[in-house]
């Protein structure tokens, strides 16, 4: 498992994400299983970005690069969870 860690700017209602890689060097493919982003502030959310498939020059549909759709956001309060599914 992997985590990377990125500070940015706030990116306001984020609808989608592209990721990929650019297959150089022996096994350059890897798999991803999500990607989530949070925000923080007042109220922390939390967006929610599936995948479940292989990012591979050699496997399956050869694809490195793919635009992840969000799936659901998460409101994190002191007092458990809010879920907004879209």
């Amino acid at each position: 498992v992997s985590i990377f860690t990125i500070r940015a700017i706030d990116l306001g209602m984020i609808s989608k994400v592209i990721v990929g890689h650019n297959a150089v060097g022996y096994g350059a493919g890897w798999y991803l299983d999500h990607i989530t982003i949070q925000e923080s502030g007042l109220m922390d959310t939390e967006y929610w970005f599936p995948c479940q498939r292989w990012l591979d020059s050699e496997i399956n549909d050869k694809e490195t690069k793919l635009e992840l759709n969000l799936l659901g956001k998460v409101k994190k309060r002191s007092k458990g969870f809010q879920a907004a599914m879209h």
